[in-house]
């Protein structure tokens, strides 16, 4: 789902996408000795997204659902297109967005902690922050 990745959360992405890359052909104990994710790589990769970014990144975020959703409920109300209320399928897209941004962290904090053992290393946010940073914008409940 891109439209959940963007800005810095993109910079994430694209660094785990490479540590991905990587652990096909290393083992996840050298992947911190390659210079391109080395552990001062994944700190400053880590220091760019924090809680604060969670909540200004899912601010954007809501602002291009509404405004797609509000796009497409003119146009099937201006068509009369039967189907699925554009309500409830933005309801749907919103909890999606959410997931999707939870699975990302997950992975994220999974190969920090399977490549980057003892580093004392971590993510600048929590799962917690991801849910709460919804939370304020929950559709539907």
């Amino acid at each position: 789902m891109s439209a959940v990745v963007n800005g810095h959360l993109r910079c994430f992405q694209d660094y785990f996408d490479g540590v991905e890359r990587l652990l096909k052909t290393t083992a996840p104990s050298e992947v911190s000795s390659n210079s391109s994710y080395s552990k001062s790589a994944l700190k400053k990769v880590v220091k760019e997204f924090n809680a604060k970014d969670v909540r200004k990144h899912v601010d954007v975020l809501l602002k291009r659902v509404e405004k797609h959703f509000t796009e497409a409920s003119e146009k099937s109300t201006t068509e009369e297109s039967g189907g699925i209320a554009p309500g409830t399928v933005m309801v749907g897209a919103w909890k999606a967005c959410e997931e999707e941004l939870q699975r990302y962290t997950e992975g994220f904090s999974k190969r920090i902690a399977q490549c980057y053992i003892d580093s004392g290393v971590a993510l600048e946010y929590t799962a917690a922050d991801v849910e709460t940073a919804f939370r304020r914008h929950r559709m539907g409940s």
